[in-house]
């Protein structure tokens, strides 16, 4: 999407959201931001290195390298940090993507997913430019990402409600902050990637017990005392 004052103000305020999400939870260096909005990488402490790739159209993602919304270049666990944004709003395959942001996340990693709230006042200001031909976003309802998230081996930890209830220059400057946590233009989802060692393990132990309790017993055997 074309470089849009009020959607570059929109980003700026997110990028900074972000940063209160994440705080010192992280277990690496490296984040990929997979984006169709544009704006500022946020400056997040103890990320050494980000990965960018922006949309290119409704299959695919460009950068360093291109890739398909759902067959992601990269080796399981690759990111302790994904920030999607607005691509769910940009037409890509919300579940689809969820599964490949989840493979490269590092066990224990943060995702964080940024979309426009089906309830914004923005909805207006997105139809007017849709009904122009210029690009814009749709909202996507915050539960889709839930849904696709825990689909995956992810438990959704927060959906906070941030940025300008109303896009820059018709009022939104001097709001104060509880206006953004109440009727904010988007959506912040945060989760984490599952120790899916763990859940092995755990699942593993269970089927032994039941394979081991449902033996059947001989005729006329007797159970004895250990």
């Amino acid at each position: 999407m074309p470089a849009e004052p009020a959607m570059t103000a929109l980003t700026v305020e997110t990028a900074a959201e972000c940063l209160s999400l994440v705080g010192a939870g992280l277990t690496g260096t490296h984040a990929l931001l997979l984006d169709a909005a544009g704006g500022p990488i946020p400056q997040l402490s103890g990320i050494g290195r980000w990965t960018v790739l922006r949309l290119a159209d409704a299959a695919q993602l460009d950068g360093p390298l291109r890739a398909e919304m759902g067959a992601l270049p990269f080796a399981d666990g690759s990111f302790s940090l994904v920030l999607i944004r607005h691509l769910g709003g940009a037409g890509a395959p919300v579940e689809a993507l969820a599964a490949e942001a989840i493979r490269v996340l590092a066990s224990h990693g943060l995702l964080l997913a940024i979309e426009f709230h089906p309830l914004s006042l923005w909805r207006g200001w997105l139809k007017r430019r849709i009904r122009r031909g210029e690009d814009a976003l749709l909202a996507i309802a915050p539960r889709r990402w839930e849904a696709a998230l825990r689909a995956n081996g992810a438990v959704v930890q927060a959906v906070l409600r941030c940025g300008a209830p109303w896009p820059r220059g018709k009022g939104a400057r001097g709001l104060p902050h509880w206006s953004g946590e109440l009727a904010g233009a988007v959506y912040l989802l945060k989760a984490r990637k599952r120790d899916q060692g763990a859940v092995v393990r755990r699942l593993g132990h269970k089927r032994t017990r039941a394979s081991r309790e449902q033996v059947p017993w001989a005729p006329g055997a007797q159970r004895t005392k250990a």
